[in-house]
Formats: C-alpha cells, sequence, structure tokens
C-alpha cells in the first residue's frame, strides 16, 4: 500500500518537530514538509499535493483558516486536519468552515494522532471529543434558529397569499393637478392593504419581497 503523504504546519518549534518525527516514525506515513507558518504551508500543499495536511489553528501569517481555504483551492485532494491546542467553539467552527475534516486538540496521544490521519484518508470526519460537545451545542442552537426562520418564512407567506387571494389588496389613485391650469395631468397609484395587523405600507411589500410574492 502507498504510504499516506503529510504535510506538518506549526509555528512552535517543539510542537512542529515533533510532528515531524512522529509522521517519519510510522511506517505508514510520509512526510512531505513541514512548515512554519500559513504561507509556507500554502506553498508547500500546492507544489507537493499532500494527501493529509495537519495545520496549526494560530499560526502566523493568516492562521490555520486561511490555509486551509487555499490549500482546498489549489490541492483538492488535500484532506486538512486542525491540531491545535485551541479547545473553543470558534477556532473549531473557523476551521471546519474553512474546509477542515479533522480537529484534534494538541496533547492527543501519537497513536491517536496516526489513526485520525489514516480515517480521514478514508473519508470520515474526525473530530476530538473535547471539542464536540461544544459542536453539537452550536448545530443545535442553528437548527432551532433555522427552524424558526423557517416558521417565521410560512406565516409571512400565508399572510400575503391571504391579501392576494380574498382580494384585500385595493388600489386608489391620487391625482396630479397642474395648479396653475387647474386640470389633472396624472395619477400617483397607491396600494391599500387591510387593516389588520396594522402597520405601515413599506413593512407589506418587504414582507412580500421576502417570500417571493
Amino acid at each position: 500500500m502507498d504510504r499516506i503523504r503529510v504535510l506538518v504546519a506549526d509555528d512552535e518549534p517543539v510542537v512542529r518537530a515533533a510532528l515531524a518525527e512522529l509522521v517519519d516514525a510510522e511506517d505508514t506515513l510520509e512526510l512531505v514538509g513541514v512548515a512554519k507558518d500559513a504561507q509556507e504551508a500554502i506553498e508547500f500543499a500546492i507544489r507537493e499535493h499532500p494527501d493529509v495536511a495537519l495545520l496549526d489553528v494560530k499560526m502566523p501569517a493568516g492562521g490555520g483558516p486561511r490555509a486551509a481555504r487555499e490549500i482546498r483551492i489549489g490541492s483538492l485532494q488535500t484532506r486538512v486536519v486542525a491540531l491545535s491546542a485551541y479547545e473553543d467553539r470558534a477556532s473549531v467552527l473557523e476551521m471546519l468552515r474553512a474546509g477542515a475534516v479533522g480537529y484534534l486538540v494538541k496533547g492527543t496521544r501519537a497513536a491517536e494522532i496516526v489513526k485520525m490521519i489514516h480515517k480521514v484518508i478514508r473519508g470520515d470526519v474526525v473530530i476530538s471529543a473535547e471539542v464536540m460537545g461544544d459542536i453539537l451545542e452550536e448545530l443545535t442552537g442553528r437548527l432551532q434558529v433555522e427552524g424558526e426562520e423557517e416558521e417565521l418564512l410560512k406565516a409571512q407567506s400565508a399572510r400575503i397569499r391571504e391579501v392576494l387571494n380574498r382580494g384585500r389588496l385595493t388600489m386608489v389613485f391620487q391625482p396630479i393637478v397642474d395648479l396653475e391650469a387647474e386640470v389633472v395631468v396624472g395619477f400617483e397609484a397607491l396600494a391599500r392593504f387591510p387593516f389588520a395587523p396594522k402597520r405601515p405600507i413599506e413593512t407589506w411589500f418587504t414582507e412580500a419581497a421576502a417570500v417571493g410574492l
């Protein structure tokens, strides 16, 4: 079996050396590059096209998110994995949005890192247990918000359709008069909506536009 080609990127020399040594010592892995910041990681990835890129989240030159985004563009087959000391929700989600398929916190055992590399190559998404709770909480919150937004749109659509289907939208035509000649020279067309719910005309139109009506 071909060895998995791995790129390591971290701004801490000790961590960078430890990760490189870990990859070098594993028979199933091959170290193709070591970078100290996001820019180097991007250049290595575009040149070497590694199978997996282990990226530190907070390294210089744009950090892991920038490196992940540009690596995903310049080396499509590369699977990006974040390996960081940062366990906060924002860092995890930022890396996942940038295209990472794995997120492990620093301090994870060497054997687990190797196992994770093999899993992402198989197409799995691997996220450390330390941050999984935060991600599930965030996703649950987002699903709840999306559900509320969907219900709001349904209510808005029903309100506008009732106005249209029941003929409750009426028009009045305000004459425009030339005061010197004392003649009507035009009309301003004005929409009139029902009184309930009572609100400005522009609110009705804004709502109708929001639901495509």
